[in-house]
């Protein structure tokens, strides 16, 4: 929806009251001087004169306030202003003055639109229809209203009122939509199969493609094809989405990349296939095309939260911390606020992680995950009572969450309570036998306890789960050697001097 009073349509309601006067003039008195004030205001509405135009308008306002062609003229004035709640103001005054005013209630519909207040809007359009039925553009937009609502059966029967004859071609893709939400689906492909147009084709396409027809898209985009006209871009981005939707993922990505090729600069093109490459787990890949977006846009939400997922995804979470603090300031979201989060535990930064969990867990109480993220946050903060509470609450949240009693242990062994700690680490095994954190802290404890043999079992299923570890590698070399396994204990031994050092995952 634009966020301003269409100015083609302003001109063209200017020029028919233009023509309007004119005619007038040649049979008529000589004008008063509200009257020229007026007529002088529209033309200088016209060339979008604004300051000009208000200060005629304000001619006749200061004698008349109660003027509705002067008022419904100011707000017009207001709306290119793009100060719309004193266009919606001075709309609803003109309705209130003349009831019967078809470009009062047309003008409060369009600031509704702008303003989002979308059935406020669809009201004052139904009041325009009633007044002037034959107008074409309040019918098509008052049908894509009722269709935006959920109307659909109001907005087919507000459609059909148009004679043949005059249907607008615009018009077309809402009542397909209409149709094929109904269930109508027959209806809809007779009307697509209608069309001979190759743009209106392209249109009925992105339809199906939305109604999850993929094939009756395909057909349609073959039709257009066939006209020998050179596809625009958004032919293949339609092309591509339906080929995915198809199950054609090659498919699809070779067509969205040719319509990036053709339009590099559109950010629905780049968000979709980024998409795409998630979903295929090539993180790398959607995170360079939202790179490419976020270049675009620096402030828009919708790019930065895929933006941060995949390069958290991609294990690029460093390059992404300033997009974290942009996503934490313009959105009080409670998936966003954990997003940003996440981020700054990633790399460190509990103060700035902390506040956001809090807030987080504030709106979403029960979530264990942000219960154990802000426990670490706290841990790190040296803040261990915090710490103990939090993961608590993740365990109150989810009996069953392996990660809440690991860090439990982790907490208590920290405080040299290694037995209570080893307990919390068998209940995380129990729990997930997979737990590879658990495993590993287990087998440390079975070393020292001079228990190899089921520190061995433990170590060697970690390392399965985890096989660059090297406290693992070198736990096992360690039971080994204890069990007399020499040539075992040599091959981790040598596992751990080759590997890297420990990672952020390890010291944990």
């Amino acid at each position: 929806m634009s966020s301003r009073v269409p100015t083609n349509f302003i001109v063209s309601f200017l020029v028919a009251l233009l023509l309007a006067n004119f005619a007038v003039a040649q049979s008529s008195k000589p004008r008063s001087q509200p009257a020229s004030s007026l007529l002088q205001a529209k033309v200088e509405l016209a060339k979008h004169e604004l300051k000009s135009a208000e200060d005629s308008i304000w001619k006749v306002l200061s004698s008349d306030p109660n003027n509705p062609e002067a008022l419904l003229l100011l707000g017009m004035v207001r709306g290119e202003q793009q100060r719309f709640p004193e266009a919606e103001t001075l709309f609803q005054r003109v309705v209130e003055l003349d009831p019967k005013s078809a470009s009062g209630h047309l003008y409060l519909g369009k600031t509704y639109l702008t303003e989002n207040k979308i059935p406020d809007a669809t009201g004052q359009y139904k009041q325009a229809e009633e007044l002037v039925p034959q107008n074409l553009e309040v019918r098509v937009t008052l049908a894509r209203l009722y269709a935006s609502g959920g109307e659909f059966a109001e907005a087919i029967s507000t459609l059909n009122g148009i004679p043949p004859a005059h249907f607008p071609v615009e018009a077309t893709p809402i009542k397909m939509g209409c149709l094929l939400a109904l269930g109508r689906q027959e209806e809809a492909i007779k009307l697509a199969q209608q069309v001979k147009d190759p743009a209106l084709e392209l249109a009925l396409a992105e339809v199906f493609v939305t109604a999850k027809l993929p094939t009756e898209s395909l057909k349609l985009l073959t039709a257009a094809a066939a006209s020998g006209k050179r596809p625009p871009p958004r032919f293949y981005f339609i092309k591509a989405k339906a080929l995915d939707a198809a199950g054609d993922s090659s498919g699809a990505l070779e067509n969205f990349q040719k319509a990036l090729a053709l339009q590099p600069d559109s950010e629905e093109f780049l968000l979709t296939t980024a998409e795409l490459y998630a979903r295929q787990e090539k993180h790398a890949q959607a995170f360079e095309m939202l790179q490419r977006a976020y270049k675009l846009d620096h402030d828009s939400v919708k790019i930065l939260r895929p933006l941060i997922l995949e390069a958290s995804f991609a294990g690029k979470s460093v390059d992404v911390q300033d997009q974290a603090q942009q996503l934490a300031d313009k959105s009080d979201e409670p998936r966003d606020l954990f997003i940003a989060a996440n981020v700054f535990l990633t790399n460190t930064r509990q103060d700035e992680a902390v506040p956001l969990l809090e807030k987080y867990l504030q709106k979403v109480p029960n979530d264990p995950r942000a219960w154990v993220g802000l426990g670490m946050g706290y841990e790190d903060l040296k803040r261990f009572d915090d710490a103990q509470k939090a993961f608590e609450n993740a365990l109150k949240a989810d009996p069953k969450f392996a990660d809440a009693e690991y860090q439990i242990g982790v907490l208590l062994s920290l405080n040299g309570n290694s037995a209570s700690a080893t307990q919390h680490f068998e209940h995380a095994v129990e729990i997930n036998p997979n737990h590879a954190p658990s495993l590993e802290r287990l087998g440390n404890f079975y070393l020292e306890t001079g228990q190899f043999d089921k520190a061995r079992d433990v170590l060697l299923k970690s390392e399965t789960l985890d096989p660059h570890n090297r406290k693992v590698e070198y736990g096992l070399a360690l039971a080994y050697s204890k069990l007399g396994n020499r040539d075992e204990a040599k091959v981790h031994m040598e596992r751990f001097e080759k590997a890297g050092p420990i990672g952020a995952t390890e010291k944990k």
